[in-house]
């Protein structure tokens, strides 16, 4: 179809074909939308061409506060002779049509041509696995109105195909009428090898004018006829997949550019022992998803340790590719005061562009850890209550100490007078030292039945924070548990439980990964209660009797 608008955009006018042949009929067709004293157009302005017929059609529709009318003509023309013939210009109310060309000839010189078009291109044709395609398909339909359009999938072997952009314009060249409908795909070959992108197969339905409504019908509404079915097909096309060059080795990520980005949760750093820093790493690539990008895989020192949260994946998809995001977040707890050295980050990738490896990095930093201030002064109250404790033990020891020595000597005194005596002094220091020892046995066995009752209570409080699921409270009853269990040597943090407790520290794991996740659901209630119902908690073993750990959460339950 073709068409000439005038320079307002108001007045459409155009031809069934260009060119036609001799003695062959045609359509011209003339459109006004929202022309006031839209009058039919006077066409005795056309040389050489007769005019044989003619109808009118008038749409009105209404849209908010919007009412659109359109009225259109359509004369149907006889071209007589072969020859140029122009179609001026032609006045539509206080509007104009453009003129231009209609060519005639003979039948035998005019080509067949498809009413519509299927056009393919696709770029680049020779690329690696997993580099992104641009499969670009136009459909160009020529001088018809179409309805019921569809075309066959877009499909190309071991190869992911995603439709990213659609758009559909009108194109008027050498006054010939176009509808153009663009459709963008990006594709993802997996493996290397010729691949084929199939023939694209497209069907329609062509529309032959309007039937106008009844005065039962709604105000300005027609019906449209339909009639034959158009078909139409592309050309096959093929993409050649390289082979992944033989000096890469890990990860392969071919695309356009990589770049690394590091925040920390406060602008101000400070790193303090036991106290946790959020660290994110975000990955940002042009021309792939974010499910092509890898995981960052960083070993950090002893003196820090590292929680993972789930990663966030986004793609961002337009007419420029593919935009893959990863953003890694990471709770790092420091162990111990002093410098410690943060691992650089880094990932390698494939530039299309230069055709070779690339790495984007995040350098290598030093950190001052500061000691904590909270944990100094607990650990101080637990070696003071320690010396006090063995103050007293020694004090006992020293008194025992003294009394035997002057047993000894006055059994050695005695035992020079008489042998007589020395019986009876013997029997007397006899019931006198079983007295003292059984009196300081009861005394150390009371002092740790005391503690084993004090743990007994703090193993009650660890499992009722298990009950109710909160993960702040079972830390610090955990943590106050194991001051009670390691008088001598209180951990300083989960991680040294953990680690003295080898039932308990994928537990321990689980639970600081609850701790510094931004997401604390019921799932993860059920998780901490999950994993912390499987461990064992112990008590003292209690010296030359047979008295073993405990081994339930419960310490009541194996008394």
């Amino acid at each position: 179809m073709f068409f000439v608008k005038n320079c307002f955009g108001e007045v459409y006018l155009w031809v069934e074909k260009n060119p036609v042949g001799i003695g062959e009929m045609f359509n011209l067709y003339i459109e006004a939308s929202n022309i006031d004293n839209a009058e039919e157009p006077d066409l005795s302005k056309i040389k050489g061409l007769k005019i044989v017929s003619r109808s009118e059609q008038s749409k009105t529709s209404i849209k908010g506060n919007k009412v659109n009318r359109t009225v259109k003509w359509t004369f149907v023309v006889l071209a007589q002779y072969a020859g140029n013939y122009k179609i001026p210009s032609l006045k539509v109310g206080n509007d104009f049509t453009k003129p231009f060309l209609i060519q005639v000839i003979a039948p035998k010189e005019i080509e067949e041509t498809e009413v519509v078009k299927l056009e393919v291109n696709i770029s680049p044709k020779k690329v690696y696995p997993q580099q992104q395609v641009f499969i670009k398909l136009r459909i160009i339909r020529d001088g018809l109105q179409l309805v019921n359009e569809s075309i066959t999938p877009i499909e190309i072997k071991d190869t992911k195909i995603e439709k990213i952009k659609e758009d559909t314009y009108q194109e008027v060249k050498n006054g010939k009428k176009k509808l153009i409908t663009e459709i963008l795909f990006v594709a993802i070959p997996e493996k290397s090898g010729e691949l084929y992108l199939k023939e694209i197969n497209y069907q329609g339905d062509e529309i032959n004018g309007v039937n106008l409504g009844s005065i039962f019908q709604k105000f300005g509404s027609y019906s449209q006829n339909k009639g034959r079915r158009i078909f139409s097909k592309s050309k096959q096309h093929s993409i050649d997949v390289l082979p992944i060059p033989g000096n890469v080795n890990g990860w392969w990520l071919p695309i356009n550019d990589l770049k690394l980005e590091e925040k920390w949760e406060t602008e101000e750093i400070k790193f303090m022992v036991g106290v946790p820093v959020t660290r994110s790493i975000s990955i940002y690539v042009d021309g792939a998803y974010a499910d092509q990008i890898p995981e960052i895989k960083t070993q950090y020192p002893n003196g820090i340790k590292k929680y993972s949260d789930k990663p966030i994946l986004n793609t961002e998809k337009s007419s420029k590719g593919l935009k893959g995001i990863r953003i890694e977040k990471f709770a790092l707890i420091p162990n111990k005061p002093g410098k410690i050295k943060l691992p650089e980050i880094s990932i390698d990738w494939w530039s299309i562009s230069e055709k070779e490896m690339k790495k984007t990095i995040i350098p290598a930093k030093i950190i001052e850890v500061m000691p904590n201030v909270l944990i100094i002064n607990e650990e101080k109250s637990i070696r003071e209550k320690d010396e006090e404790l063995s103050g007293r033990k020694n004090a006992n020891f020293k008194q025992f100490k003294d009394d035997e020595i002057f047993k000894t000597i006055s059994f050695w005194k005695y035992v020079t007078l008489t042998i007589g005596v020395f019986w009876v002094v013997t029997l007397i220091l006899f019931y006198r030292n079983t007295k003292y020892i059984r009196n300081l046995k009861i005394e150390s066995e009371k002092e740790l039945n005391n503690r084993i009752e004090s743990i007994k209570i703090a193993t009650k409080k660890v499992e009722k924070a298990i009950e109710q699921g909160a993960p702040e409270a079972l830390k610090d009853q955990l943590l106050n548990w194991g001051r009670i269990y390691w008088v001598e040597n209180p951990p300083k943090g989960l991680e040294q439980i953990g680690d003295r407790i080898p039932e308990i520290k994928n537990s321990i794991n689980v639970l600081n990964s609850m701790l510094y996740s931004e997401k604390k659901t019921k799932y993860i209630v059920n998780e901490l209660q999950k994993e912390f119902n499987k461990i064992s908690f112990y008590l003292p073993k209690i010296e030359n009797q047979n008295k073993t750990y405990l081994n339930q959460i419960n310490p009541e339950k194996n008394d």
